[in-house]
C-alpha cells in the first residue's frame, strides 16, 4: 500500500509538471501579444510597463526585448532602445 501511495505521488507530481511545461510558451504568448496590441494602439507607456513586467521574470527573452526597442523608439527614446 505504501509503494502504491509513492508511485500514485510520483505519477501526479509527474503529471503537474508536464502540464505546467505546455502552459508556459501559451502565457508567454498571451502576455507577448498583449503588449504587442497595446503598441499597435499607441500605448506605449502602459505597453513598457508590461514588457518591463515580463522582462523582469525573463530578462534574456529576445523577443520581448525586441518590443521592448520598439516601444522606446516609439517614444523618442532611441539612446535606452
Amino acid at each position: 500500500m505504501t509503494q502504491f501511495r509513492y508511485n500514485a505521488s510520483y505519477l501526479l507530481v509527474a503529471a503537474v509538471s508536464v502540464a505546467l511545461l505546455l502552459l508556459a510558451p501559451a502565457v508567454r504568448a498571451d502576455a507577448l501579444q498583449d503588449i504587442s496590441k497595446q503598441i499597435k494602439q499607441g500605448q506605449y507607456p502602459q505597453a513598457l510597463e508590461q514588457v518591463d513586467k515580463y522582462l523582469a521574470g525573463k530578462p534574456k527573452d529576445a523577443q520581448a526585448r525586441f518590443l521592448k526597442g520598439i516601444i522606446l523608439t516609439e517614444m523618442n527614446k532611441p539612446n535606452e532602445a
